[in-house]
């Protein structure tokens, strides 16, 4: 314990050298708890309790902020790929920015190594660098202008709002603005994509429709076209159940049509308030998501249920996958990607 501690007693050097003790400890601390949050992730214990993704059990339950839930969950699984990270963190060769950066190049760029001796050699690159040196490392050919404005609250909830509904990140505000010039362009350019019949005006793997009360106002009344009606029809949710009880062999049927009509999302999404459904059992806590959220089949679609109001929830990705992990198990739905 060092409360209290007198520093008087200790001479220049002896500081130093303490100092240099108290690092060693705090890096070998940052590595247990990246070992208790893998645990957790690993039990998916995060969404048995509520939350709808890690990052939002680092940010409520272990009160981080959203940039250091970020880095330590990135640590975290790039210490689970790469062992050798996990030495250079607890010798101070790596900081978690840098560990979060590279991770999140290893996930997302089509440059990235596939192999684990060169992730090694990437990873012995940014050892001791800083994080602008390390997007040098990263992106060589990145091209681009900066772009500064001040944010007013209003447009920072438009914002959040639309990451919600399209799963794009909150703090890829380059990307939000992107989707958001092209829906604009969408609505008011007489030659863009609307015009061509044969497009259709969003991508449902990224985008979920929301009815009109769930817009950012919630006075908003959505114009229905026939374009944006046929992107409905390809929604595809992960199958899933009731999470209150317990996974059992469920009858199978001739699977009905995929197909949701319109009015009844929209009845769906007013009925749920536009949030994740799912309630922990013992706590009662439902989870708070907005972001990114799916139509899911309380009775599976493979098991013969029907695409009806009744039989519909809105979940978040996370929630979503734990529903069909407690009815397929997790070895069949193991091909899925984590969260």
């Amino acid at each position: 314990m060092t409360i209290g501690l007198k520093f008087e007693i200790f001479s220049d050097a002896e500081l130093v050298v303490d100092t240099k003790r108290a690092v060693a400890e705090e890096r070998r601390a940052m590595l247990a708890v990246l070992d208790r949050i893998k645990e957790i992730h690993t039990r998916s214990l995060h969404l048995a309790l509520g939350f709808s993704s890690l990052h939002a059990f680092c940010v409520t339950e272990l009160k981080y902020s959203d940039g250091a839930a970020h880095r330590r969950i990135s640590a975290m699984r790039l210490c689970d790929d790469l062992p050798k990270a996990r030495k250079a963190i607890a010798d101070g060769a790596l900081s978690l920015s840098n560990a979060a950066s590279l991770q999140t190049f290893f996930r997302k760029s089509d440059d990235a190594p596939v192999t684990e001796e060169a992730k090694e050699e990437l990873l012995e690159m940014v050892q001791g660098k800083s994080k602008a040196q390390c997007d040098r490392i990263f992106y060589p050919e990145q091209k681009g202008v900066v772009v500064r404005f001040l944010a007013d609250d209003e447009t920072l909830a438009l914002l959040k709002r639309l990451s919600e509904l399209t799963a794009i990140g909150e703090q890829d505000r380059a990307a939000l603005i992107k989707r958001v010039a092209a829906i604009a362009l969408r609505t008011i350019d007489p030659l863009g994509e609307r015009a061509t019949a044969d497009k259709p005006t969003m991508d449902r793997s990224t985008v979920t429709v929301f009815p009109a009360s769930s817009s950012p106002t919630g006075h908003e009344t959505a114009k229905e076209n026939p374009a944006e009606q046929a992107s409905l029809a390809k929604l595809h949710p992960t199958p899933a159940r009731p999470l209150s009880t317990p996974a059992r062999p469920l009858p199978t049927s001739p699977s009905p049509s995929r197909y949701i009509p319109v009015a009844v999302e929209r009845s769906v999404w007013a009925r749920d308030g536009g949030q994740c459904t799912y309630v922990d059992s013992l706590t009662r806590r439902r989870c708070s998501s907005r972001f990114g959220l799916q139509l899911d089949h309380v009775r599976p679609l493979a098991c013969g249920g029907p695409s009806t109001k009744d039989n519909l929830r809105l979940l978040c990705a996370g929630h979503n996958r734990l529903a069909a992990q407690r009815v397929f198990g997790h070895r069949k739905m193991a091909s899925f990607a984590s969260s």
